[in-house]
């Protein structure tokens, strides 16, 4: 995608894999089956390298973390969300990444798994 720089495609393809998450997300299978929970957490790796990775916010309207970490807790889904966003998150290594930590934007993401994982030992 970046070798052809179409920027309308770029966002086609984002677009394509956030409909696939919230299809999975909204899915009961996730809480029992292993592989759908995989998927979710590929499909989360695949965001994150068409996003962070090049430097490309995740917007809110798009994937909204907190609204899915506290959807997911109400509903048990707790169990894929959290892989999902940390597969996302995962991508923000890089030397030239500009969402590496002590971004707002990454702590803020990073408070909002801190505090589901909490309150599900609760």
């Amino acid at each position: 995608l970046t070798a052809i720089d179409a920027k309308e495609l770029d966002k086609a393809v984002r677009v394509a894999t956030v409909k696939a998450v919230d299809k999975i997300f909204k899915s009961d299978k996730i809480r029992t089956e292993a592989s759908e929970r995989t998927l979710l957490k590929n499909l989360g790796s695949w965001y994150g390298q068409i996003t962070l990775a090049r430097n490309i916010p995740v917007l809110a309207r798009e994937v909204n973390f907190k609204a899915m970490l506290h959807d997911a807790l109400r509903t048990g889904k707790l169990i894929a969300v959290v892989p999902f966003i940390a597969k996302i998150l995962e991508h923000i290594v890089g030397p030239k990444c500009i969402f590496r930590p002590p971004n707002p934007w990454t702590m803020c993401q990073l408070e909002h798994l801190l505090t589901s994982t909490d309150r599900k030992s609760v």
